[in-house]
């Protein structure tokens, strides 16, 4: 599988794989831990939406990966500067990080991960953040596993009326 493996800046034609993507990754992965209202009110082609406008003008040095096996788009991660640092030459943030749930436990994640960071190094940055929710142990096992630990921080936001706990990890490039 790996000689057929591409990771590659996502363009504007990816915008309908990484949406259908994006949408069964959240159902799936998120199911129990978000409304389940919510994840039943996502829908792909607004979310495709999103990612046209992403992808035709990336905002500062925001850039998304695509992992792809035979020219089928299998997953993405969006990365950049941390959104909670105003510093130039702050923290680099992974923003997500999903992969079409039928290719789970394959390595896909932990490809993306690591050319993401690497991606993130290249740029000048030193660390990086990323924010899971809490209860994602899935995720949570993932991020532990390739090096990443808790910070103090974590916030909490409102997603169809309930308040969802967030949690930072970090991870400091050598």
């Amino acid at each position: 599988m790996s000689s057929q493996l591409q990771i590659r800046l996502a363009s504007p034609n990816d915008a309908a794989a990484i949406a259908s993507i994006h949408v069964e990754g959240w159902q799936k992965a998120y199911r129990g831990l978000i409304p389940q209202n919510h994840l039943d009110n996502l829908n792909i082609p607004e979310r495709q939406q999103l990612w046209q406008k992403r992808l035709d003008a990336p905002q500062g040095d925001q850039k998304t990966f695509v992992v792809e096996i035979k020219n089928k788009v299998l997953g993405f991660s969006s990365f950049g500067h941390s959104r909670d640092s105003s510093e130039i030459s702050g923290p680099g943030e992974i923003y997500a990080i999903y992969v079409a749930p039928h290719c789970w436990q394959q390595g896909l994640g932990q490809q993306l991960l690591a050319a993401s960071e690497a991606a993130l190094k290249k740029d000048g940055h030193q660390e990086a953040i990323l924010w899971v929710l809490s209860k994602n142990e899935r995720a949570i096992r993932f991020y532990r596993q390739a090096g990443w630990h808790p910070d103090e921080a974590s916030r909490h936001q409102e997603i169809s009326g309930v308040q969802i706990e967030e949690m930072r990890y970090s991870m400091i490039f050598i």
